[in-house]
């Protein structure tokens, strides 16, 4: 009876200690937001710890479930989660090996457009947690380095650590796709046809119908892209051949029997020739700026 008495009154006492370390944030936060209002007052980790005399997991719940509200908030307001980074790197403080924080925050700043080197810390700081004793003290831990290898791919471009991040992710489910797709990454890294298989793999693993939508527009841009580079391609022979430029796209048929103008991928979009630049290309611009930026560094690195 003593024994149960005493473990109701830590509770209690974690319950009151949780109460009033949150007070005195919430009024930190009420005067802050006044002036910024994207600024996020969060106590200090290691006093919070102390103050929940080992029952950190218990309060890492409590922030985590704040933070799906403050994530559900802005994805209804459609607004960026700017914080979410700063209360899981917190929450993760609390408990290093609560996995899904890690890749729940970096594959919806991924959506939203969050800030490409949180994403990429946040992961990062979630394999070396859950390394430190083993990766299978994190449940689910082979997301981390997946999740890490599509932010390397997609948001900066260095293709050499996605692979190195998919083999890890493959190491641990044994998924030969996995296998198959590091080795791509590593020798075609930047080609659409790669990275269409890449976010069908990502679209693969899960069944947030938001994430979906966003890997399924990045396919779509993708797609496109090929079919330009494709028709471009075309549109070099017919010129190589004939000696001059077409007169439009109906001219490639000449250099591929057959051809027909395929339909666009994407919605209200359309390939045309635009005779100035002497280029095949969609219609409104693409918005795909990653892809097209790691073209334009592939073609200087190589002189072009």
């Amino acid at each position: 009876m003593k024994s149960t008495l005493a473990s109701i009154s830590i509770v209690a006492l974690l319950a009151v200690l949780t109460a009033f370390s949150q007070r005195l944030v919430d009024k930190d936060k009420v005067e802050l937001e006044r002036e910024r209002p994207d600024e996020l007052v969060l106590p200090r980790s290691d006093a919070v710890k102390a103050a929940s005399m080992g029952f950190q997991g218990i309060v890492a719940d409590s922030y985590w479930m704040e933070a799906i509200q403050y994530f559900s908030r802005c994805v209804d307001e459609k607004k960026v989660p700017v914080n979410l980074y700063k209360r899981t790197d917190f929450i993760t403080d609390l408990d290093p090996h609560f996995s899904i924080a890690y890749y729940f925050t970096a594959i919806n700043l991924l959506v939203e457009g969050g800030e490409p080197e949180e994403i990429v810390q946040i992961l990062e700081k979630g394999k070396r947690e859950c390394k430190k004793e083993s990766p299978f003290t994190c449940q689910n831990y082979w997301k981390i380095p997946f999740y890490l290898g599509v932010c390397y791919y997609f948001a900066l471009g260095e293709h050499d650590k996605a692979a190195d991040n998919m083999e890890e992710a493959a190491k641990l489910t044994g998924h030969k796709f996995h296998h198959a797709l590091a080795g791509r990454i590593r020798s075609e890294g930047g080609k659409p046809e790669v990275a269409i298989t890449y976010l069908k793999a990502a679209m693969a693993q899960t069944e947030d119908e938001r994430q979906r939508a966003y890997y399924r527009r990045r396919i779509d841009e993708l797609t496109a892209i090929k079919m330009e580079m494709d028709m471009n391609a075309l549109r070099e022979k017919y010129e190589s051949k004939f000696g001059s430029p077409i007169s439009g796209l109906s001219d490639l048929a000449k250099v591929q029997p057959g051809f027909k103008v395929p339909p666009h991928p994407l919605a209200d979009h359309r390939f045309v020739f635009d005779a100035e630049t002497d280029n095949i290309r969609s219609e409104p611009e693409i918005e795909n700026k990653v892809f097209r930026a790691l073209q334009s560094r592939t073609i200087s690195r190589d002189g072009g």
